[in-house]
C-alpha cells in the first residue's frame, strides 16, 4: 500500500479532467461547525456530478443534511461518513484501500445511475415539471 496523497485543488481548469483520470478516489468534505453548516447546507459542488461521471470511489465526510450527500444518499451513491469521527475516517479509508475493485466496481454502476438520472437534460426536464407546477 503506497498510502493516500491529497491531490488538493483540482487546478489548472485546462487539466482538470487528466488529472481527475489520475485520481483513485475523491473525497467531498464537509464541515461539521454548525455555524459554517448553515450557510452552505444548501450549496452544490459543482464538479459533484463531474466526479460521478469519473467512475471512481467517492467519500463524503459531513453532515447528512447537505445538498451533496442528500443527492448521494438519495441514489446509493459512493461512501458516506455523516458523523464526525477521526477513527471511523481512518477506517473508512482503509476499508476503502482494501476493498479498492468492489468500490471501483460500484463506482461504474453509479456512474451509469448518473448518465441516466443525472444528466443535464433530465435535471432540465425536471427543473421544467417544478416551474410548470
Amino acid at each position: 500500500m503506497d498510502g493516500i496523497r491529497h491531490h488538493g485543488i483540482i487546478m489548472p481548469l485546462d487539466k482538470k479532467f487528466e488529472i481527475m483520470e489520475l485520481a483513485h478516489c475523491f473525497v467531498i468534505p464537509s464541515s461539521f461547525n454548525p455555524i459554517k453548516h448553515e450557510d452552505y447546507k444548501y450549496s452544490f459542488p459543482t464538479k459533484l456530478p463531474e466526479l460521478i461521471a469519473c467512475a471512481r470511489p467517492i467519500l463524503s465526510y459531513g453532515p447528512a443534511d447537505t445538498s451533496a450527500n442528500q443527492l448521494l444518499d438519495q441514489h446509493n451513491i459512493g461512501i458516506r461518513i455523516h458523523n464526525r469521527s477521526v477513527d471511523n475516517l481512518i477506517s473508512t479509508m482503509l476499508g476503502l484501500i482494501e476493498n479498492y475493485s468492489k468500490k471501483l466496481a460500484s463506482a461504474k454502476i453509479s456512474r451509469t445511475l448518473a448518465e441516466k438520472e443525472l444528466s443535464a437534460h433530465q435535471v432540465r426536464s425536471k427543473l421544467s415539471c417544478i416551474i410548470e407546477f
